[in-house]
């Protein structure tokens, strides 16, 4: 009874911890939470239950309760620190199976101070989901090998439930699928091949597919692969996160792509620079008392080794039989996870990745005290044990009535904290239709999900010059663009062209033809909302014309337009890139007379002079507007010529459309 009464204390005392963490979790975009909630809306009106990134499993649980304002944010929270609740009683009922009651209670209580899985119960987060779940699989996969090794055959329900937790362990997120492949390696080194002959292995294969086939379905139906997912499929291959942000999904990287821009030894250097990062990312994802407390934290590692060296001296033939099963399928387990996000590191190298085998290495721990302590011969300290956690328990539940107070006060929290990102937002659901793209992004300041069914889409970080990023905006046919600090700052190279971030926010002296700011209607702002007109690519005169290298006329505008006391023409001149333009090229606007004398002319170049601007990068698909003006007195019976010339040599392209039967270099427009 009285370890039943320290458990609950534990759940006590950790929630008592997480709920003013929740309360101070006011960024519902930190994070994959504004994904998690987005997804949850998509499942709660019948839509997509996935993003190709993000499993189901979690979602599928908030989506009862998912509504379109920040109060379901705050629902979800609290939702979450309720499923950390459960997980810990989910490990001590593992854990009991393993180290008995007092044990459990240990290996439980070291769970619950768990800085990494107190942050993901704060937060919109599945790892608190996997977390328990990884654990119940690691437990019902190992009793089913270790009776595979006793040459005894696995009762079919430990089997089944084997498989039907590894399932919901991958539904939760991808990185439960890993959990088959350690499985199946197992049984390999236990059986050998034979194990292809024992049909309990493909029970446990057939649950495991049963409970993934709703994600394996819709993966076929959206992607074409039942395992497909962009992380192991495109952002693992990438070199930074940053990478990510490409002109399309088309163009993402892939191992294929990868192994053929990347040399062995770089392959090798980013496996090596990961694995040297790895303890760092142990020491995050195990760690149980905060940062500014040290020398503690050194204290209970020193004890864990001194414990598990011991354990190995005195009692390592015994043990090693009893335990053979277990301890190689939690090293291979480990040791892979170790090698997977050693690889992940340039894309992030954060320790909650290992968190799933923070209640397996807490058992170990305590298993490995419990052999050291029994043949000392004070076996029988349990009772003591669990009366020191349930006071250590009852001191950290001390916070309880601040945590409970928090819950009353987190939704008017919530919303007064988000509350500019929350008008923007809804600026942008008035002025937008269902399936209209706004460009937000990168940034974690402003709650997206809210605008689930709108196509949100990040700035390139390639999109460089202005020019080219215009020509994405159109392409993609959206109309507004949001663009607050950490916007600016991620993408500063592109927009400091037009735009300055002072302390007042953000300001712009002159904005490009064809935009105005939306909200708020003043200069500076936190977050603005900017339209853009991509009519501005539509020439009122269509005219076609294709030069070599790749460079097309698509069309001109000519209107009066005032320069001080003097009245010129302006020129608009389309341009289109059908191939990538690595050489500078000019172009030229020439006024003829009768004779084919030159009167005036306008003379620039295309983009940019590439010979000073090395990395800026021009792709085919860029749509240029090209301006130029020319004095109004033209002759009578003059014409105006467009055409394009190389710089370095001064020769001019020639016109390669396949319906001019002669060459020429230059077009008549007027």
């Amino acid at each position: 009874m009285l370890a039943w009464i320290a458990l609950c204390l534990c759940v006590v005392a950790f929630a008592s911890q997480v709920l003013p963490m929740a309360y101070a979790n006011t960024n519902s975009s930190d994070w994959d939470q504004g994904d998690y909630l987005k997804i949850a809306l998509w499942i709660s009106e019948g839509g997509a239950f996935s993003d190709g990134n993000r499993n189901p499993l979690y979602p599928l649980i908030l989506a009862p309760l998912a509504t379109r304002s920040m109060t379901f944010f705050t629902t979800a929270k609290l939702l979450s620190v309720a499923i950390g609740c459960v997980g810990l009683a989910i490990a001590a009922s593992v854990a009991r199976q393993h180290v008995g009651i007092a044990g459990a209670l240990a290996t439980t209580a070291l769970l619950a101070n768990n800085i990494e899985y107190q942050i993901a119960a704060a937060h919109v987060d599945v790892e608190v989901l996997l977390a328990p779940l990884f654990f119940l699989a690691w437990h019902l996969c190992g009793r089913m090998m270790t009776e595979f090794a006793s040459d005894h055959q696995p009762r079919v329900n430990t089997v089944l439930a084997a498989g039907a937790v590894t399932g919901l362990s991958y539904l939760a997120k991808g990185t439960g699928l890993l959990i088959v492949p350690i499985v199946l390696a197992m049984m390999t080194l236990e059986l050998r091949w034979e194990w292809l002959l024992r049909k309990q292995v493909w029970y446990y294969v057939l649950a495991f597919s049963v409970v993934a086939l709703p994600l394996w379905s819709f993966n076929w139906s959206e992607y074409g692969n039942p395992l497909y997912n962009f992380n192991t499929t495109h952002y693992m291959w990438n070199d930074s996160w940053e990478n990510n942000y490409v002109y399309s999904e088309d163009e993402l990287p892939t191992v294929w792509t990868f192994l053929g821009t990347h040399s062995v030894g770089e392959i090798g250097e980013r496996l090596v620079n990961g694995l040297a990062i790895a303890p760092r990312q142990w020491h995050g994802a195990l760690r149980v008392i905060s940062a500014d407390k040290p020398p503690m934290l050194r204290t209970a590692t020193i004890l864990t080794i001194t414990a598990t060296l011991l354990t190995v001296i005195f009692r390592r033939r015994t043990v090693w039989q009893r335990a053979r099963s277990w301890i190689l399928f939690s090293v291979i387990g480990m040791v892979g996870f170790a090698l997977l996000f050693a690889w992940y590191h340039p894309i992030s190298d954060k320790p909650r990745f290992l968190l799933p085998w923070a209640p397996v290495a807490y058992l170990a721990t305590v298993w490995a005290m419990q052999q050291v302590l029994t043949p000392l011969g004070i076996g029988r300290i349990h009772t003591a044990a669990i009366l020191s956690i349930a006071v250590f328990c009852t001191v950290q539940a001390q916070g309880l009535r601040e945590g409970i107070h928090s819950i009353d006060l987190m939704y008017e929290h919530d919303l007064a904290a988000y509350a500019e990102g929350q008008n923007t937002m809804a600026r942008l659901l008035e002025s937008t239709c269902p399936g209209d793209a706004i460009a937000l992004g990168p940034t974690h300041g402003l709650p997206s999900w809210l605008a689930h069914d709108r196509h949100i889409l990040r700035i390139p970080y390639t999109r460089t010059t202005w020019a080219v990023f215009e020509s994405w905006l159109a392409q993609n046919e959206i109309e507004y663009v949001v663009l607050d600090e950490e916007v600016w700052r991620r993408r500063r190279s592109l927009l400091e062209r037009y735009f300055r971030w002072e302390s007042a926010g953000l300001s712009a002296d002159e904005l490009p033809y064809g935009w105005h700011l939306v909200e708020p209607q003043t200069w500076p702002c936190q977050i603005c909302v900017l339209a853009f007109e991509s009519a501005v690519f539509q020439p009122e005169v269509t005219q076609y014309a294709r030069f070599d290298a790749g460079i097309a006329l698509r069309g001109f505008t000519i209107r009066p337009a005032a320069n001080g006391s003097e009245e010129v023409l302006e020129i608009v001149l389309i341009w289109e890139l059908l191939e990538p333009v690595e050489e500078t090229t000019h172009v030229f606007v020439h006024a003829l007379d009768s004779d084919n004398r030159l009167v005036t002319q306008s003379d620039g170049p295309l983009i940019a002079d590439l010979r000073y601007t090395l990395d800026e990068d021009f792709p085919a698909g860029t749509v240029i507007r090209d301006v130029h003006t020319l004095a109004t007195q033209l002759p009578e019976h003059g014409a105006v010529y467009v055409g394009l010339y190389r710089w370095d040599t001064m020769q001019r392209l020639v016109i390669t459309d396949p319906e001019s039967l002669t060459s020429q270099d230059a077009v008549r427009i007027q």
